[in-house]
């Protein structure tokens, strides 16, 4: 198991099981991670989250891919603010977007009109924690209904 430990001595787990259909998350987006829009293909925002899969289990740092027709639109602002609150959101694990934490772009905070930039943010998880820069960030895909 990759862990980071948290200043309090508590850890901050990286990984989750593989579930093989969508399961519901509580999802705390974290930071912005890159973005990708076209008008001729899909369009791709990633974020830095932590995820539970109930509101009393420890939250675990993941990647999450948001996948869109430019006609649809991204995650609306509204649910990408940082302001402590999580919602649950169905996404289905995709252990082939996985990536080291270290190699994941960490951007201005979800929500800010600058988040789409190129600019570095210092990020710290909710919990104050130290992460492995090696640690694997599990990443999962936005389920949009049909």
């Amino acid at each position: 198991m990759l862990c980071g430990m948290a200043s309090l001595g508590a850890p901050l787990t990286l990984h989750a099981k593989v579930a093989t259909k969508p399961a519901k998350y509580l999802v705390h987006f974290v930071a912005s991670s890159t973005a990708a829009h076209s008008a001729w293909a899909l369009n791709q925002d990633v974020y830095l989250v932590e995820l539970r899969k109930k509101p009393q289990d420890s939250p675990f740092l993941g990647k999450l891919v948001d996948e869109y027709p430019d006609y649809a639109g991204g995650i609306p602002k509204n649910i990408l603010v940082s302001d402590g609150t999580s919602r649950f959101i169905k996404v289905n694990r995709d252990p082939a977007c996985d990536v080291r934490y270290a190699d994941m772009p960490k951007r201005t905070a979800p929500g800010d009109p600058k988040a789409s930039y190129l600019v570095p943010m210092t990020f710290v998880p909710s919990r104050s924690s130290q992460v492995d820069g090696n640690a694997i960030v599990q990443c999962f895909r936005l389920v949009r209904p049909h």
